[in-house]
């Protein structure tokens, strides 16, 4: 299948209503960390990027409004070697 977004993964994107690119980190509820741009996986943010694949456009609802997304490039979790793995 094809590589997609999973807890551990660093996710560049671009808000489409924005210049520049950030990355994010996805962890657990219990490590997030918004200003250093570590953001949960039950975080709004989170959810729309958890699956997602480079190319694909997402939008989070977040509480000051929906913020879209493109997803540029995804590295994987390094304890894994970079494979998704189930939980």
């Amino acid at each position: 299948g094809a590589y997609e977004v999973h807890l551990g993964s660093t996710v560049k994107v671009k808000k489409t209503s924005a210049d520049g690119e950030i990355d994010y980190t996805i962890v657990g509820s219990t490590e997030s960390d918004p200003v250093n741009f570590k953001i949960s996986n039950e975080s709004p943010i989170g959810q729309a990027l958890i699956g997602a694949k480079p190319g694909q456009t997402v939008t989070a609802a977040t509480p000051s409004g929906d913020i879209q997304f493109r997803i540029i490039s995804i590295k994987g979790n390094r304890k894994s070697g970079g494979k998704a793995k189930v939980k």
